[in-house]
């Protein structure tokens, strides 16, 4: 969106930088990253996604990917982007749920 390059800054600068930069990193960044951590352990607890799925690597993975999509998008291209990212975390997301229940699945059939 039209703040991109300001979260790219609050990224870096929010570690560093004075204390009004550092609390809205802690805010927006540090905050919706516990949130996420919360609601994927609590899908784990309930048995909606495998037990021996890393939360931080889940994370990771979902996020690395979606900041190396958006990173690398030219400008001419992101309106697309823009259009289709809904579409493309689903995709992600849903891709892996699947590898890390397929993993599970392999793991408990290898146990018996």
């Amino acid at each position: 969106g039209p703040y991109r390059l300001a979260f790219r800054r609050l990224l870096v600068e929010g570690l560093i930088g004075p204390p009004e930069i550092v609390a809205l990193h802690e805010e927006i960044v540090n905050d919706a990253v516990s949130e996420l951590r919360r609601r994927v352990q609590s899908a784990r607890k309930r048995g909606e996604l495998p037990r021996g799925m890393s939360t931080t690597r889940l994370l990771d993975t979902i996020s690395g990917a979606i900041w190396a999509h958006i990173s690398a998008t030219p400008e001419d291209k992101l309106p697309k982007l823009a259009a289709g990212i809904d579409e493309y975390i689903d995709e992600l997301v849903d891709g892996q749920l699947l590898l890390a229940r397929m993993s599970a699945e392999e793991e408990n059939s290898t146990d018996s």
